[in-house]
């Protein structure tokens, strides 16, 4: 499934951009009390990225395993009022261990670490998304 088809991901607007990183527009549909784009807005987009990020390393894995999101933690740096860009990357080593991991057993943990930026480089929120990987029903090699 690509990111563009999960009904949520619809509903919150997310885009793609030419480089392959996830943009939230800034728009009225976005917006909290104050003006601002609503916390929850940062965070799917934030959590969004980090799936996206797996699906693109891992692609030969997107079809034969389930990721579940286990544990996150987010902090938001400054009120956002313009278009939003997300910056997604994992420890190398950490993808080796998770690979190695995932071979053995069949399962496996990793974190995604995301920053969200607005188009001047400014980082507006950042966080850490740890996912569990495990292989689907007669899907493991």
């Amino acid at each position: 499934m690509q990111i563009q088809d999960i009904p949520f991901v619809r509903l919150t607007g997310l885009q793609i951009n030419p480089e392959g990183r996830l943009v939230q527009p800034f728009s009225d549909a976005v917006v909290n009390h104050l003006g601002t784009m609503h916390a929850g807005v940062q965070f799917a987009l934030a959590e969004t990225a980090s799936g996206h990020f797996l699906q693109q390393r891992f692609a030969t894995l997107a079809d034969d395993v389930i990721p579940v999101l286990r544990r996150t933690e987010m902090k938001y740096r400054r009120p956002v009022t313009a278009p939003i860009e997300a910056y997604a990357w994992a420890d190398p080593a950490q993808l080796a261990t998770f690979v190695e991991k995932l071979g053995k057993s069949g399962r496996a943990t990793v974190e995604i670490r995301v920053e969200l930026r607005l188009t001047d480089g400014t980082v507006v929120a950042d966080g850490i998304f740890g996912w569990f990987v495990t292989y689907a029903d007669g899907k493991r090699p």
